[in-house]
């Protein structure tokens, strides 16, 4: 993590609601692109009249562990990747991104206004997309939200992938992976993301075969469902054929969509190996139809066979790298003491030339009000302390989800192979002792493998 400075705006709401001409941290405002539940994006030009978008985080970011992690994911990944098949964004100076601005539109808006399209078309937008996955799967992320939305369509570049708020980077100890729940569009998600099994570049290869039918058919594999249980039927369901949806469909293309969404993440192709054999001139529609086509009784009867299911748990993953050298844990406790914990691991990390990483466990016992409150304070307070440790060019990651406090921050500090705990201990209070908190300190000197450093108030 660089120095530079992560400064928040005053404005608190979701929704700032620029208005055209509104001068913005420089950017001249001209019209709202997108409203999501995430933030917003802006077209607008820059002060020497170049045109770009502004995408700014809803609430500055914070709000939850979700909304935080997924932000700030982006935000490390910003100026980092380097492709022509994807969307270029480097970091504004304040809390939002400035990305390129396309003159084409994105492939959900191409198929609304068109419907399917041909394969000679779909396999040149599949090529395209298979070059940025196959950059990204090289050094090891994961994209893991890949679909139309998020697929834009340049009227003179081409294919460009966009959106990696979501995304799994073997450097940014993956925030997202430890709130344990499956991440994702439940349209798009592979079977393993819905048991939780992040970093596979598998998972992205499922998500193209998605995008893929839907582009041929018009139609998805599966049911429309917008809930992770209805999406959890592909565990155990195989995909409708396409040639139900579009007869006229050679059975080369529907054998090789039926590779893409395989149940076995192994069994599908790396994105390499697809634009190598399309580059090559292998024709899908001359491919013998191997596979003859399912009665609605075989599809009625993928319902029972849950014990088909792969153990999506073993599947080897992208894995996290490990801290070079010295590696401080700061135990974000409450407001009052998180300052004092910052100062503290700064002055330990400078000294010993470490990288730190915060921590924060959100009580799982705490009431649904009171935990948002919880999440929103310590998610400023963590912001707070990364910004004060990136300034001081000190190597810093984070970690945050909801459990409970003693039990997480002991199985991080072992797995992630911690060499010193920092902890302040917190006056009593009968809300700490309902929700288990009481003693925590004590608790992790006498039960930590690393040692202890208990700050002093």
């Amino acid at each position: 993590m660089d120095s530079e400075d992560l400064s928040t705006f005053t404005q608190t709401e979701d929704r700032l609601d620029l208005k055209p001409g509104t001068v913005f941290h420089g950017y001249s405002i001209e019209e709202l692109l997108h409203h999501g539940a995430d933030g917003e994006i802006y077209s607008a030009k820059d002060s020497g009249g170049n045109s770009v978008a502004l995408k700014i985080p809803s609430g500055g970011g914070f709000g939850n562990l979700r909304r935080y992690a997924s932000y700030r994911t982006e935000w490390e990944l910003a100026g980092r990747l380097d492709h022509h098949r994807i969307l270029s964004f480097r970091r504004g100076e304040g809390r939002f991104l400035v990305m390129e601005r396309l003159s084409g539109t994105d492939l959900r808006s191409r198929l609304h206004s068109r419907g399917r399209l041909d394969w000679l078309e779909a396999e040149r937008y599949l090529v395209e997309i298979c070059e940025a996955l196959a950059y990204l799967h090289g050094k090891g992320i994961v994209h893991h939200d890949l679909k139309p939305e998020n697929i834009m369509i340049d009227d003179r570049q081409g294919v460009k992938l966009l959106d990696f708020g979501l995304a799994f980077c073997p450097d940014l100890d993956d925030p997202l992976g430890a709130l344990d729940e499956p991440v994702g569009t439940p349209y798009y998600i592979a079977p393993e993301q819905l048991e939780g099994v992040r970093g596979s570049s598998f998972s992205d290869i499922y998500s193209l075969g998605v995008t893929l039918y839907e582009m041929l058919t018009g139609e998805l594999p599966f049911e429309k469902s917008t809930t992770q249980r209805g999406a959890r039927k592909r565990l155990y369901l195989e995909p409708i054929p396409p040639r139900i949806h579009r007869p006229d469909l050679p059975c080369g293309i529907q054998e090789l969509l039926f590779l893409l969404l395989d149940r076995d993440p192994f069994s599908r192709p790396k994105a390499t190996n697809i634009s190598q054999a399309i580059r090559m001139g292998i024709d899908w529609a001359a491919i013998a139809c191997v596979t003859p086509e399912r009665s609605a009784l075989d599809r009625w009867m993928d319902h029972f066979r849950i014990w088909k299911t792969p153990k999506y748990r073993n599947l080897s993953t992208g894995k996290l790298g490990q801290v070079d050298g010295y590696h401080i844990l700061g135990v974000i406790n409450d407001e009052v003491t998180a300052d004092t914990v910052v100062r503290c691991v700064k002055n330990e990390a400078q000294r010993r030339d470490a990288t730190v990483t915060l921590i924060v466990i959100v009580p799982f016992n705490l009431p649904d009000f009171d935990r948002a409150l919880v999440e929103e304070a310590m998610i400023k307070k963590i912001d707070e302390g990364l910004t004060v440790l990136g300034a001081a060019h000190i190597r810093c990651r984070f970690h945050i989800k909801t459990g409970d406090p003693e039990s997480e921050i002991l199985r991080y500090a072992e797995s992630r192979k911690v060499d010193l705990i920092a902890v302040a201990p917190r006056d009593f209070s009968i809300l700490r002792s309902m929700v288990g908190a009481r003693g925590l300190t004590e608790r992790i000197v006498k039960n930590a493998a690393a040692n202890v450093l208990v700050v002093k108030k």
